[in-house]
């Protein structure tokens, strides 16, 4: 008989029913009638055993164990899933090969060769069937084809490494960290680490941001017979006198006019990955990127959509021929989104169709139809197949006219306009605003394209005349807080907060961590204690804040530094390519070797966990952070977090302990409709501080 492994139960059937004619069910496994035995991993069946359990003197944690780096590392079956390793062996030796049918990455190939090292299976002949959909016809190619273990040997050796070095740095930076804080428990790795500072970054720029004031200014002018409206379009507006100095201009001189015309195509939006994903559905519904991923691995095990965890938004020329197949039958299904649909859009030419894929190709939906899907699995769905129908439709075309009126070289304004000359995909398709990230809220544009149903006349040579204004004081905005949607995508785009030229050229295109782990990362901050979620938008805990402070060092903020978790994913990309693995882990040693001497000299000076640099007003004891408060050491002075619906910043702290006020601060009402400005002042009474209005 053979041996085929799915990485789950869902997937082992999807197998049996492509690849037998009939098959009936046993405890753990399915029996073809071709001789074809079907069983699963239920995810992962093993792990790595504790430091203790390779060495018995690592047990104690003391700095004269460390550096803790073990040569191997050996399994152990997680808890509970014994029984489902003792039948993969005993189906396995009485097999005459086994074939890996896990999830094709990097994680299903690392699954399946720890099963086969612990069980003790290497002598056994062995294939891998490589597919990234459970549709029949996609079983049956990769079943057609199946590839030679070597094939995928610098794939294995990839993810051996990685797990390997993600152990090694976890045990070591985890165990100074809880040395120098005390002995608390405070986990750490290099997801962990360079998420956390990416939000404390983040929560630092807007604690530090200095809100300024400026104007808007929105104009009409008369060129002829037509009356044209158009934006400020000069240096920023600070003072409103400014604003009455470029009227009075206006209205005593005349602007001249110039413009453009030009046919423009708006394309549509391109496939998704996994990210993008996660990202719009948190935005549309609410929905937490942990409960969309595993909708997404629900739908894929229904065999509805391609393999989920990709980072790529483009197909290979391979997909077409079933793409197209999706298309006759889906388009009975959603009539309204396949209607203009062109199938010849889906060809191999299509460079935003078909590109350069590593692994995966995007998620798309399969030639199946849906059913009985729960209410959220289908906003996933229906997500996915949007963004596929968008394939198949035009772009929109436009006629667009960009003005340009002009009084002198500093007071010039700009606006455009069109007329639509064919809607495209615009015509069929949801709104898609909503699906845009935004860091920050959108200020008035200098100009905004509108539909208008003609072009009036336009003559470049008719003075302009001023007709009216009106401005609109504003104020800057600090960067917004992160969600967890907005993080997971600056996990992916870590390149756009890195400085250094260098590096930042380097990471175009690389991200923390992978599609697979951006969500789980986020939710093991929560889980942790170093980050804290407050109506959609996620802050750095006083917890977190301390671990940020014990990294703040040359040697020990590496572990926070997206440069290099980024680095360490393409070290891992090379070997994946071929390049052996000894130079990376020589490195990563080297690093924790760095890492220990630098927390040791910090244990030194007792540092503890939650001691702030604040002292308190009544007796110059240190402040501790809790969750609540900012709390002295020593005696029962304390100041509540919050404070007139705002949560005060270890900034808005520093300012109200040594000055006695804190800057201009903006507060919401208790109503949530209305705003207004104040500082917070000692005395303190009861946690509560005191309020000087302005």
């Amino acid at each position: 008989m053979i041996l085929l492994i799915a990485e789950k139960k869902l997937a082992a059937y999807a197998y049996a029913r492509a690849l037998s004619q009939n098959y009936k069910e046993q405890d753990g496994y399915l029996v073809g009638d071709n001789q074809l035995f079907y069983t699963w991993a239920q995810g992962h069946l093993l792990q790595f055993v504790e430091p203790d359990e390779i060495r018995e003197e690592w047990e104690v944690w003391n700095w004269e164990q460390l550096p803790i780096i073990p040569k191997e590392i050996p399994l152990k079956p997680i808890k509970g899933q014994e029984k489902q390793l003792y039948l993969i062996k005993k189906l396995a030796t009485s097999s005459k090969m086994i074939i890996n049918g896990m999830d094709c990455e990097i994680e299903g190939e690392a699954i399946f060769r720890n099963i086969i090292s612990y069980l003790k299976l290497e002598h056994l002949p062995s294939k891998r069937l490589w597919t990234a959909s459970l549709q029949v016809n996609a079983i049956r190619e990769a079943f057609r084809s199946l590839k030679e273990p070597h094939e995928l040997e610098s794939l294995a050796v990839s993810g051996a490494t990685r797990a390997k070095l993600d152990y090694i740095v976890g045990i070591n930076t985890s165990r100074c960290l809880s040395l120098v804080g005390n002995g608390q428990t405070l986990p750490m790795g290099r997801l962990i680490g360079s998420s956390l500072a990416l939000v404390n970054n983040r929560e630092q720029a807007r604690a530090n941001f200095t809100e300024e004031n400026y104007y808007t200014m929105k104009a009409e002018f008369k060129v002829g017979k037509a009356i044209i409206g158009a934006n400020y379009s000069g240096e920023r507006i600070i003072e409103k006198e400014k604003v009455n100095e470029m009227i009075a201009f206006m209205q005593q001189h005349h602007g001249t006019i110039d413009y453009t015309e030009q046919t423009k195509e708006q394309l549509p939006p391109i496939l998704l990955n996994h990210t993008d994903v996660l990202v719009i559905i948190h935005q549309r519904y609410g929905l937490r990127p942990k409960e969309t991923s595993a909708h997404l691995e629900t739908l894929y095990l229904k065999g509805l959509i391609s393999y989920p965890r990709t980072n790529a938004r483009y197909v290979t020329k391979d997909e077409i021929v079933p793409l197209r197949a999706t298309l006759r039958i889906l388009s009975e299904v959603y009539p309204n989104l396949a209607k203009g649909a062109d199938i010849e859009l889906l060809h191999a030419k299509n460079d935003r169709l078909v590109n350069i894929v590593s692994d995966h190709h995007a998620i798309i939906p399969t030639p199946a139809i849906p059913k009985d899907l729960t209410e959220e699995e289908k906003w996933v769905y229906q997500l996915i197949v949007e963004r596929f129908f968008l394939q198949t439709q035009k772009p929109k075309k436009s006629k667009v006219r960009s003005v340009m009126i002009k009084f002198n070289d500093e007071i010039v304004f700009k606006t455009s306009y069109q007329i639509t000359l064919e809607l495209g995909w615009k015509g069929i398709f949801l709104n898609f605003d909503h699906d845009e990230i935004l860091e920050t809220e959108k200020e008035d544009a200098d100009s905004t394209e509108i539909d208008v149903e003609s072009f009036s006349e336009l003559d470049k040579f008719i003075p302009v005349e001023f007709v009216e204004s009106t401005s609109k004081a504003c104020t800057t905005k600090p960067p917004a807080s992160y969600t967890e949607g907005t993080l997971m995508k600056q996990m992916e785009n870590v390149a756009n907060v890195v400085e250094n030229p260098k590096y930042k050229k380097i990471l175009k295109g690389c991200g923390i961590g992978t599609s697979a782990t951006r969500a789980e990362t986020i939710q093991k901050l929560q889980d942790i204690g170093y980050l804290s979620l407050d109506k959609k938008k996620l802050f750095v805990s006083p917890l977190g804040e301390s671990v940020m402070k014990l990294l703040n060092f040359e040697q020990a903020k590496q572990i926070i530094s997206p440069e290099m978790t980024a680095l360490w994913e393409i070290s891992l990309q090379e070997i994946r390519t071929g390049k052996p693995p000894e130079e990376f882990e020589k490195g990563i040693t080297n690093f924790i070797q760095a890492f220990i001497g630098e927390m040791k000299e910090q244990g030194k000076q007792q540092v503890k966990v939650f001691a702030s640099e604040h002292k308190c007003p009544e007796c110059e004891s240190h402040l501790k952070t809790t969750a609540k408060t900012y709390k002295c050491t020593s005696c029962d002075f304390f100041i509540w977090r919050s404070q007139y619906f705002k949560t005060l910043t270890p900034k808005m702290i520093d300012d109200l302990l040594k000055n006695g006020e804190t800057a201009v601060l903006t507060f919401t009402a208790k109503d949530k409709k209305s705003k207004y400005k104040a500082k917070l002042a000692l005395p303190v009474e009861n946690g509560k501080v005191t309020m000087t209005f302005i």
